[in-house]
């Protein structure tokens, strides 16, 4: 069984369903408002737990009427929670609308107790994890310190660079073995276009030269690429029709570090892509964010209904 460190963000999500966003300066009615618990490091903490790996999450949550609910839904989930901490400050939120028509989002995050995780002094944690995932909605130094000292213990850093940012500090990219950028990540850390597949490959040959050896872009619908040293190739999507795509590249993320953690090296990425498309996928075809995120047997029984792919 696969053993995954999260160092990540936990938020509750406040979801508001809606057939079409707001223009600047307009107010619409809402179809309903829902509060799920979210944020990109419990969502893959989540997913991870549920596709059958042992998964511990250092983070941090606050001391308002949030915190407890966002706590049980991790344990609730066999999430070891040792390094969870309660900050006196409000926990993490994310204001989401959710376009009930086209199942596209926007999302607006507040950090909140994120802002004040801590590393435990022990490297235990580190060298007891096959894989450390990270993201950018927890503060930079920290992805940095977990990075490092992951690399040092042996452990497969993987970073989800979301939210967008113009800018990944050379400390944290020194220490990741892969990253797994969206069309809108990659487009943002590239400066470059990223809406064909020939973008897309031009966009990640680009983030090759910044330093980054192994690149996993997902293209939403559009499939995912593979950029690396050993193995370049363009894994297409499961065709579906989709409710809410909140976490389907936190699935995707989780997916792929789970089959990850059971592989030996040289890594077979292409067969590790197409079970997290297939994740990714299924976690679009309910509403919500950990709500969504599919068992290790529905992600069985999704591969085994599409043997044609």
């Amino acid at each position: 069984m696969s053993n995954i460190l999260v160092v990540g963000s936990i938020n509750m999500d406040v979801v508001a369903s809606t057939n079409r966003h707001p223009k600047p300066g307009e107010t619409i009615l809402i179809d309903s408002i829902e509060f799920i618990p979210g944020g990109k490091g419990a969502n893959a903490a989540v997913a991870a737990a549920r596709l059958g790996a042992n998964v511990s999450i250092v983070g941090a949550v606050g001391n308002d009427a949030f915190a407890e609910t966002l706590r049980i839904g991790l344990v609730k989930n066999r999430i070891d929670c040792t390094h969870l901490l309660t900050i006196n400050k409000s926990s993490g939120t994310a204001i989401i609308t959710l376009d009930t028509n086209t199942a596209q989002n926007a999302i607006m995050v507040g950090m909140g107790a994120n802002e004040d995780i801590k590393l435990p002094k022990s490297d235990a944690i580190f060298k007891n994890a096959d894989v450390l995932l990270l993201q950018l909605e927890t503060p930079i130094d920290i992805n940095i310190e977990a990075a490092q000292r992951a690399k040092a213990c042996n452990t497969l850093v993987i970073l989800d660079p979301a939210p967008a940012t113009t800018q990944i500090p050379f400390e944290l990219l020194n220490h990741c073995d892969l990253i797994s950028p969206n069309e809108t990540e990659l487009a943002t850390l590239t400066g470059l276009p990223t809406d064909t597949l020939d973008q897309t490959i031009n966009a990640c040959t680009c983030l090759k030269q910044m330093g980054i050896q192994t690149i996993i872009a997902k293209m939403s619908d559009k499939g995912t690429y593979i950029h690396a040293s050993n193995q370049s190739c363009h894994i297409p999507s499961y065709p579906i029709k989709p409710i809410d795509t909140t976490a389907a590249g936190d699935a995707f993320t989780a997916c792929l570090a789970t089959e990850l953690a059971q592989q030996n090296k040289p890594y077979n990425l292409a067969a590790a892509v197409k079970h997290a498309n297939a994740a990714g996928a299924l976690a679009c075809l309910k509403f919500g964010a950990q709500t969504s995120l599919p068992t290790q047997e529905e992600l069985k029984q999704f591969i085994r209904s599409k043997t044609a792919y």
